[in-house]
């Protein structure tokens, strides 16, 4: 049993509105692929490690129930994308056969368009001094 992600091919213009259309597929076995809504719920337990903690992180971010269309953050993805590195468990919605390489700890065609920017330093919170705390 294994997880499928199907991403759309236009994940560039998906992800710079932060919002990108995902399908989500349960892999039975060689021929079978199910909606996860009508994979019980214990039988997520024979997921991979790997896919299991994928699948939680999904189950939390769905409040608890799986749908086959999810629209994912470009945090969301790039979570997956960690977790899941190197696994052949994404694919292109246009090549749903075909699963999208990786190159290292890249998704190749996808983890150029989530990764997240680092904080620079001037948007992160200053502390206050502590000779300015408590005086008008």
């Amino acid at each position: 049993m294994h997880l499928r992600l199907i991403l759309p091919p236009n994940i560039e213009a998906a992800a710079q509105r932060d919002a990108i259309p995902t399908k989500l597929e349960i892999q039975v076995d060689d021929r079978q692929i199910q909606a996860p809504e009508k994979v019980p719920m214990d039988k997520l337990g024979n997921l991979p490690e790997a896919e299991r903690v994928a699948a939680f992180l999904l189950l939390q971010w769905c409040n608890g129930a799986l749908g086959s269309f999810l629209q994912l953050s470009k945090e969301q993805l790039s979570t997956l994308v960690a977790n899941l590195q190197g696994e052949p468990l994404f694919f292109w919605a246009n090549k749903p056969k075909q699963a999208i390489d990786w190159n290292g700890r890249e998704l190749i065609g996808v983890s150029e368009h989530i990764s997240l920017p680092e904080p620079s330093s001037s948007s992160r919170p200053k502390a206050a001094h502590s000779s300015s705390i408590g005086r008008e």
